[in-house]
This record gives C-alpha cells, sequence and structure tokens, in this order.
C-alpha cells in the first residue's frame, strides 16, 4: 500500500511537469514572451471634482483603480469679500493631501462708499451694479465750500440730513463776465468802501452823475462815514461790505461808483458776496485803495471792474479825464488805443494779455492772499501815491523776489506822485526796470495826477512801444 503510494505521487510529480514542459515548449514555439505592466505616472499630483492621483502617464485610468483617493468636502477657510477673494479647501481623509482654490465672491455685495446721482445717494452694488434695496437719502441743497474763480477752481459740498453723507463736487474755473452797458436814466450807487469823503465831494460828485442823465443812489457809507468812531473808516467792515453786496444784488442797480479810496477796502475782501457778485455783473468803478476790490471780484468772481475815475475825477475840468468817463460810461471800448508813455525796458516786443494791478502798495499787499490774481501772463498796471523812493523801491523788490516779473508778459507804470522825490523816483524806476527782457511802458496817465484814464481790470490788451489797446469790448 505505502509502495503504491509513493507511485502514484511519482506519477502526479511526472504530469504536472510534462504539463508545464509542455506548456513552456508551445510558448518557445510561438514567438511570445509575458511582460507584467508596470504603470508609469507624473511626480506631481493632479486631481478632478471627486479624486486626487498621480496622473498616469500610460494611459491607465487611475481613477477606477484604489491608486486613487476620493476628496471629502469642500469647507471654506475665508469667506470672500468685495476687497478680498475667498479661500475654499477639499482634503483627502486617507492621505491628507489638501487642495486650495480661490473664491470670488458671487453674491450682493455694496461698496463701503457711497454712490450717488442728481437726487440721491446709495451704495452700489459691485457686480450687479443695482441699489440697495432700502430707500435712498434726499441730499440738502450744495454750499459752497470755496469760490471758482478764473484761476482756481472751486469745491462745493452737500449733505445728508438722515446720515451725514456729504457729497463734494469741483466747479470748473469761470470764465470772465462781461459787464452790462450804461444807459442814461440807469440808476447809479455812489458808496464809501474805504475811508469817508467829505459832504461836498459826495454833492458834487452826485450832481455830475445827474448831469450825465443818470438816477443816484448814496449810501449811508457817504453820507454818515464822516460819523464813525474809527476816522479812516467810512463805517464798519460789515456796513460797508453789505453795501456791496447789496448793491450787486440789487437788480435796479445798474452801476457802482467808489466816492473815493483810501485806506479799508481790503478789511472787506472777506465779507463780499463773490456768487451774488459772479451772477450780476455791473459797472464799478475806484482806483487807489479800491485795487484791493476791483482785483478780487476779477479774480473771485470772473467780472471786469475799472481802475477808474472817482468822486475827484468826475467832477475834474481836465479835458482828456472828462472824455474819458463820457466814453467809458456810453461807448464800446474795443479797439480803443492810449498812445501815451514809453518803454523803459530792453524788450521793445509787442504783448498780449488780461490786465491786472493798480496801486502799488494794496497788490503788494494783497501778495499771497486768495484775492490776487495771478501774475502769470498778466500786463500788469501799477501806480502811487506819497510814497519815498526807498518805499516803492522795497515793494518793487518783493514783487521781484514773488517772481511776478518773470511770469507776466508787461508792466504799465502810472503816476507814482511824490514832489519832493520825483527825480529819485523815476531814476529808480529806470534803474529797476531798465534791464528787465519784458515790455515796460512808464509815464502812463493814470493815478494820482491829471489828467486821468480809466482802465479795465480783467480785459484783453496790448502793450506796444505806441501804448496800451483794449482788444476786447468790456461791455455785453
Amino acid at each position: 500500500m505505502r509502495i503504491m503510494n509513493k507511485t502514484m505521487n511519482k506519477t502526479r510529480i511526472i504530469l504536472i511537469s510534462l504539463c508545464l514542459l509542455s506548456l513552456l515548449l508551445f510558448l518557445t514555439c510561438c514567438g511570445e514572451k509575458i511582460v507584467v505592466h508596470e504603470h508609469e505616472f507624473e511626480d506631481e499630483i493632479s486631481y478632478d471634482d471627486n479624486y486626487h492621483f498621480y496622473k498616469s502617464t500610460c494611459g491607465h485610468d487611475v481613477t477606477s483603480t484604489k491608486e486613487a483617493h476620493l476628496f471629502g468636502e469642500e469647507r471654506i477657510i475665508r469667506a470672500a469679500t468685495s476687497t478680498q477673494n475667498g479661500l475654499k479647501e477639499k482634503e483627502c481623509s486617507v492621505c491628507g493631501y489638501k487642495v486650495q482654490e480661490d473664491v470670488i465672491y458671487q453674491g450682493k455685495q455694496f461698496s463701503s462708499s457711497w454712490d450717488y446721482d442728481s437726487e440721491y445717494h446709495y451704495h452700489k452694488d459691485l457686480y450687479s451694479e443695482a441699489k440697495t434695496d432700502n430707500a435712498p437719502h434726499d441730499f440738502s441743497d450744495w454750499i459752497t465750500l470755496s469760490v471758482a474763480t478764473v484761476y482756481q477752481e472751486g469745491l462745493k459740498y452737500r449733505e445728508c440730513s438722515v446720515c451725514g453723507y456729504k457729497q463734494e463736487e469741483v466747479e470748473n474755473m469761470s470764465n470772465v463776465k462781461k459787464i452790462p452797458r450804461l444807459q442814461k436814466g440807469d440808476t447809479i450807487a455812489l458808496i464809501a468802501p474805504a475811508s469817508p469823503g467829505s459832504s461836498s465831494s459826495a454833492s458834487s460828485t452826485k450832481s455830475a452823475l445827474e448831469a450825465k442823465g443818470f438816477k443816484v443812489k448814496v449810501y449811508p457809507s457817504v453820507t454818515q462815514g464822516s460819523s464813525y468812531p474809527v476816522s479812516y473808516l467810512a463805517l464798519s467792515d460789515e456796513v460797508r461790505a453789505k453795501e456791496i453786496n447789496d448793491c450787486f444784488k440789487d437788480p435796479t442797480i445798474k452801476g457802482i461808483v467808489c466816492l473815493r479810496g483810501g485806506y479799508g477796502s481790503s478789511r472787506t475782501l472777506d465779507l463780499l458776496d463773490y456768487d451774488a457778485i459772479r451772477e450780476n455783473p455791473k459797472f464799478f468803478t475806484g482806483y487807489s485803495d479800491i485795487t484791493a476790490l476791483i482785483n478780487s471780484f476779477y479774480y473771485k468772481s470772473g467780472i471786469i471792474s475799472y481802475q477808474g475815475f472817482m468822486g475827484s475825477n468826475i467832477t475834474s475840468s481836465n479835458t482828456i479825464t472828462a472824455n474819458d468817463i463820457d466814453d467809458v460810461l456810453f461807448n464800446s471800448q474795443e479797439g480803443k488805443e492810449f498812445k501815451y508813455g514809453k518803454y523803459i525796458s530792453k524788450s521793445n516786443d509787442t504783448v498780449q494779455g488780461t490786465l491786472i494791478g493798480g496801486n502799488l502798495s494794496l497788490f503788494v499787499h494783497l501778495l499771497g492772499s486768495e484775492y490776487l490774481p495771478n501774475c502769470k501772463d498778466k500786463i500788469i498796471f501799477l501806480e502811487d501815491t506819497g510814497e519815498s523812493t526807498y518805499a516803492l523801491d522795497r515793494m518793487i523788490t518783493k514783487l521781484r523776489l514773488f517772481h511776478v516779473f518773470d511770469e507776466c508778459k508787461g508792466v504799465v507804470l502810472g503816476y507814482f506822485t511824490n514832489a519832493s522825490e520825483k527825480t529819485e523816483i523815476q531814476n529808480m524806476l529806470k534803474r529797476e526796470f531798465g534791464n528787465m527782457n519784458i515790455p515796460i511802458l512808464s509815464g502812463f496817465p493814470s493815478g494820482h495826477e491829471s489828467p486821468f484814464v480809466s482802465l479795465p481790470i480783467g480785459a484783453l490788451v496790448e502793450l506796444s512801444p505806441n501804448g496800451l489797446k483794449i482788444l476786447e469790448d468790456v461791455f455785453e
């Protein structure tokens, strides 16, 4: 029995060996070899919406095998806002591999600042540009922070009475406005915006204007100015400023004549309603201390006014003065020529520019303030009275140090009245202006002597060796 079992085992081994040998012989005869497939993968992990895996370079679908791990649910790490992308993450629970992605905010998100149209303000949706569901708030009326001038943009704002939101808006620089032409029968205001005048001067000035066909309204600064406790001022700053404002606002007043200068006009500058002046341009004339007013009118309100006649001039018997006053009151000024003076500088050029200026002391006094026009490309008229040579030198030097003569197109020098130093003053003017490379016209008849001619501040003029010419009509 034992022998039989051994024989059977040997037989099985022999049969198995023969089968294996036959299979090997068959495969060898067919010329084929069995090769075990080894997958090739990229080094970096790839992923789709559900799995992460090493991507196969041999085309093997790893996502259908255990070689791909299933991602877990996404979770938000940082919420998206209007100013910053959000961040979300999904993580493998098997190996801990994490994938992070930016999230752009898709819901309604309103800006932190306000937007507005002509009537309302509201928060704007950054994505849909829709207004908020809440009713927008009404604005109040505009309030002027700074007035637009011929050189400077203005600024205004309006405020919400509900939430206090303020909207600011820039106003474009204003254009120069011309003066409505005077007609006989119009009412002219007679004021004293600086020092008080005498009752006799007021009476004669009123009579002279009436003789020219005008009605005259005399203001308290003229009739009561001499009673004010401060002897050099015709009533308080507030009263004198109010008179100016009222004259421009009053539609029955068509022109304004200053009785005299003196001192005090500059004290009213910050009390004037430049919006009202801009909206109601009117004929305005005065010189000396009135320089502060006529230049601020041009700069702050953009209107033309006159470095022109006052009470003492309108009653003058000088023919040139009288004819010029009538011409200014009733005739077009375009093309008007003043063939006076001569150049005292190295330049013989003919230049054009807007005319500004007046009394030298007042012009210098306004330097650095918001009431003096920018001097760039301007033609500047200067005159003065009662100042010593060194004082005039000091003021001219200050203008030079402020680079006024580097910026302007030219200078017109009027009277510099000081009988005791007349020669010294003329020598100083030649010395200070003689080497300048811009046209300097000296000896122009305007200022504190006679004859006197009026000049339109804010008008375009031409300066040449032949004199001064007005290039535009100052009237509508």
